[in-house]
């Protein structure tokens, strides 16, 4: 089974992982702190398993 024709594209965003270790480091956050809010609401260092 095929989502996209054969002439479309996805565009595909995921996180910098190497930038988020880093940012958690230099913070010392812990697993459960909010590395930022977006507009979404809090993002955590961890998703939520749910």
């Amino acid at each position: 089974m095929h989502i996209l024709k054969d002439e479309g594209f996805a565009e595909i965003r995921v996180p910098d992982i190497a930038l988020v270790i880093a940012a958690v480091q230099q913070q010392q956050l812990d697993l459960d702190d909010v590395l930022y809010v977006s507009a979404a609401g809090p993002i955590t260092v961890t998703l939520p398993l749910n």
